[in-house]
């Protein structure tokens, strides 16, 4: 560990802007989290919100399909080196560049960990259309045998991205083939997911 490391390993801010940029950033309840969340209650899926992940209490999955061995990672495009849309910071760059790599290295850490204990994690970028986020959610969670994720797929197999649309209330949220980007969901969907955020629910 260095100077500029914390004991974690991680890198900390070297300036007071680094600093309010890190404390301004939500650890959960984003709005791409909220629109995921609420295509897949609309769907009929249960789920665990920000549940601590088994043997690793102090990280969290943002959705965790217990039952079924699934968590879901939304991650933000630049906290996350987004490989479309990564982006490093002129000012410090220096310190930013250990600050992301090492997110990337978690990451990646956190993934061979779950996938030893026989979990499948799943991670979504935020500027995924959220019915492409959907479908890529009910494709793992068929793979693990969860029955309404089979069942919905096998109508996306024959009637197309529509099915999804045809299963759930939320026709706002959820579709065609065109999608609805999670970084584009404007002030007033916004606002509404955050009033109708689902609470944390039993598992199906």
């Amino acid at each position: 560990m260095t100077e500029h490391e914390d004991r974690l390993g991680v890198p900390v801010p070297r300036d007071s802007n680094a600093r309010r940029v890190m404390s301004a950033q939500r650890s959960r309840d984003t709005v791409p989290e909220l629109a995921l969340r609420r295509a897949l209650h609309a769907l009929g899926f249960r789920y665990r919100v920000d549940l601590p992940l088994p043997g690793m209490r102090r990280r969290r999955a943002d959705l965790t399909f217990v039952r079924w061995r699934t968590a879901v990672f939304v991650q933000g495009c630049f906290w996350h080196a987004c490989p479309v849309h990564k982006h490093l910071p002129k000012h410090n760059a220096e310190w930013w560049r250990g600050k992301l790599d090492g997110n990337v290295r978690r990451d990646a850490d956190t993934d061979t960990h779950l996938l030893r204990l026989g979990w499948l994690p799943l991670r979504l970028w935020e500027h995924e259309a959220v019915d492409s986020a959907v479908r890529t959610v009910v494709e793992g969670l068929a793979s693990r045998g969860h029955p309404r994720a089979m069942r919905i797929l096998v109508g996306l197999r024959e009637t197309g991205p529509t099915f999804l649309g045809a299963c759930a209330s939320d026709r706002e949220l959820i579709r065609g083939s065109s999608g609805s980007a999670f970084s584009k969901v404007g002030p007033a969907r916004q606002g509404s997911a955050t009033r109708t955020a689902m609470p944390e629910m039993p598992f199906e």
